[in-house]
């Protein structure tokens, strides 16, 4: 919990906040660290619903009082640690397929080929991509990422919202060689709440090789177009764990 004052013991003047495992809750966690009980933090993470009151999720960094901090520096052992909640960041976009670009909106990535003036569905096929990530001294590293996906042809979501990844990738996406990487996705949302997807472990044959890029690739089709949206989207060291269909809410 975090309150306005150190003496604060009032629940409805606090505010839960989620430590997700790795490095953030291994430092912040009051069990194995009791001295900063009472501590002044700054937390990065998304102001979101949590435990049914407005909360702190999806947490990225934790600065004590007196620490040293930059607005640059990344959440500890993380490669890449993007919001999207006001630009793209380090990633870039690109299409191969009509003109349907990833853009921010609703301080998220967001993508999709319906044109909702005239109705129509478009097909498209759209790029996120994430700038080189060098693991040639990791053995085991994840990412994970708060996602929607709606309106996509059932059973289809994964074919049509892939994550991709590659280590041959140069400046041209339709060259690269670009493996799919499984995650649990919660198909055809009936609302616009976020899911967080759990640790999804990058496979092994990239450790040990640089040059490693992650994708976000989406398609659309004349007859159905979805939408798309990501954030909080964290490339870290660590042992994946396995996706999750548990929602935000």
């Amino acid at each position: 919990l975090l309150a306005d004052s150190p003496d604060e013991t009032d629940p409805a003047k606090c505010i839960p906040v989620q430590l997700p495992s790795g490095a953030v809750r291994n430092k912040v966690n009051l069990k194995d660290n009791p001295g900063n009980y009472k501590k002044q933090v700054a937390l990065t993470g998304s102001i979101e619903k949590y435990f049914g009151v407005p909360g702190l999720k999806s947490v990225t960094k934790a600065v004590f009082e007196g620490e040293e901090d930059s607005e640059d520096t990344p959440a500890t052992d993380a490669y890449i640690n993007e919001t999207f909640a006001s630009s793209f960041g380090t990633f870039t976009t690109a299409q191969t397929i009509g003109n349907y670009p990833w853009v921010i909106d609703y301080s998220c990535a967001k993508v999709t080929a319906y044109d909702s003036s005239s109705g129509e569905n478009n097909a498209a096929e759209s790029w996120l991509v994430s700038p080189a990530i060098d693991f040639s001294k990791e053995t085991e590293a994840y990412i994970i990422f708060d996602y929607v996906v709606r309106y996509t042809e059932s059973g289809k979501v994964k074919d049509y919202n892939q994550l991709l990844i590659s280590n041959d990738y140069t400046d041209d996406v339709a060259t690269a060689t670009w493996t799919a990487i499984d995650y649990n996705v919660k198909e055809n949302l009936s609302d616009w709440n976020f899911y967080n997807t759990g640790k999804i472990a990058i496979p092994a044959k990239y450790m040990g090789k640089s040059n490693v890029r992650i994708a976000f690739k989406y398609t659309s089709s004349a007859t159905k177009a979805g939408t798309w949206e990501v954030k909080n989207v964290v490339v870290a060291k660590g042992a994946g764990q396995g996706g999750t269909d548990t929602p935000d809410t």
